[in-house]
């Protein structure tokens, strides 16, 4: 999946960047962790908007809340 689709995992939403997934919170980002290699996890992302993330689009608001770039990898 592309960054920026978001998951169900362990019960919680969370971003998919890079080789992490950020747990979402009404707080903002509260976790980051590696992504699990082989683990099923359910999409929450509409599927119409995976082709979206997959191109070369800039956005013109930030795609990621600020709280995502000051968690570190668990």
């Amino acid at each position: 999946l592309p960054d920026g689709a978001f998951v169900l995992h362990e019960g919680a939403p969370h971003l998919m960047q890079a080789d992490s997934l950020l747990w979402w919170s009404n707080a903002g980002y509260v976790e980051r962790n590696s992504r699990p290699p082989g683990v099923t996890t359910r999409l929450l992302t509409p599927p119409s908007l995976l082709g979206v993330l997959r191109t070369d689009w800039k956005p013109l608001v930030p795609l990621l809340h600020p709280s995502a770039h000051a968690l570190r990898t668990v």
